[in-house]
């Protein structure tokens, strides 16, 4: 989010919990005596894998649980090591972290010929035309340009897309904010944004850093 590359009409703002629900309902989704829904003797539940010894990310899991009791939808959150998650990534949900100050990872997330190559494009999702958006941006010769067709790949002006607004490829929880306690006398310097932790942690800028006392 922010980066040039970004489509700020893909976004949802607000959470509508009554909504949802009203989607499941017409969809056949029913209550069962437990709260939890259910659809043709099918159970409205799936497991969510995270990294063992990760503490974000199993806060993260567990209040994703939360939300979607709400709902009728039971979590089931589960920790493991990434030897194991990469066992299961074609059989459970699984929580990751990405973000990039490179806007090819749209593409390896959501490209047809990244589908079920590594931990890029597990689900095998695949939209033609998404996959038309992300190979023109990739394809271009011109900057500006390529920020079109990568904007148009999250949601173009027929509703098509990956993003929550159209296909939902992913589910896209938080934007983290990095905090960190600061030497009062140690100037940072221009502070660029932190995307993941691969990489570009705030030592990434640290031959900008100086002492101002």
């Amino acid at each position: 989010d922010g980066a040039p590359w970004y489509e700020p009409n893909s976004a949802i703002d607000d959470a509508d919990p009554a909504a949802a629900m009203a989607l499941l309902e017409e969809a056949g989704w029913v209550a069962g005596s437990d709260g939890v829904r259910e659809r043709d003797g099918l159970r409205a539940e799936f497991r969510l894998v995270y990294g063992a010894g990760d503490s974000v990310r199993q806060g993260l899991a567990l209040a994703v649980a939360d939300q979607a009791s709400e709902v009728g939808i039971e979590i089931t959150p589960e920790a493991g090591t990434w030897e194991e998650i990469a066992s299961r990534l074609h059989e459970d949900a699984a929580l990751f972290g990405w973000g990039s100050h490179d806007p090819t990872e749209m593409y390896n997330l959501y490209s047809s010929r990244y589908a079920g190559v590594e931990y890029w494009n597990p689900g095998f999702y695949e939209n033609e035309v998404v996959d038309g958006h992300l190979e023109a941006a990739l394809a271009s010769t011109d900057y500006e340009e390529s920020l079109q067709h990568w904007r148009a790949a999250q949601l173009d002006e027929d509703g098509e897309g990956f993003t929550a607004s159209a296909d939902a490829a992913w589910a896209w929880l938080v934007n983290l904010d990095h905090t960190y306690y600061v030497h009062e006398c140690l100037d940072l310097g221009a502070v660029q944004t932190e995307p993941h932790g691969h990489g570009w942690p705030i030592t990434s800028g640290i031959a900008h850093w100086s002492w101002t006392c």
